[in-house]
């Protein structure tokens, strides 16, 4: 179930990607990360008020402060790639030229992050599909 939901994930991020190129037809990326923001706001009160149902427990905010800094701080992360993908957009980049090169430097990026801040290490096989995976995002935009 675990690969399920994370192909929808992915499916969701490549809709992002596709409505924000869309987006960038009609309007400053200024105001359309203003709006991408305002609809995740929505989306996340929907998700507050009926997760309850869903998750078929009671909700309770028991964050510590050092939860609500990281969680702050992916928020911010999160606005500013979705104001530099807007950005990427307007100046006439593809999706089909942006996602691929996105997904393959993230991956880089954060197989390094994970191993500097979060300690984890990578297999010898890892490595090898990180390496495979970025010559296949490099033969792609070619």
């Amino acid at each position: 179930m675990l690969l399920f939901w994370t192909m929808f994930a992915a499916m969701l991020l490549a809709g992002e990607r596709i409505f924000g190129k869309l987006a960038t037809n009609y309007g400053n990326p200024v105001y359309g990360l203003l709006l991408m923001q305002a609809a995740m706001v929505v989306f996340g009160v929907l998700n507050l008020i009926f997760s309850g149902y869903v998750l078929k427990q009671p909700l309770e905010f028991n964050i510590p402060a050092r939860g609500i800094l990281f969680f702050l701080l992916a928020g911010l992360v999160v606005g500013a790639f979705d104001f530099l993908m807007l950005v990427v957009f307007k100046g006439g980049a593809t999706a089909s030229y942006f996602t691929p090169l996105v997904a393959g430097g993230q991956i880089v990026f954060a197989m390094l992050l994970g191993m500097l801040f979060l300690g984890e290490s990578l297999t010898g096989l890892q490595i090898a599909g990180a390496v495979a995976i970025v010559i296949g995002v490099v033969l792609f935009n070619l």
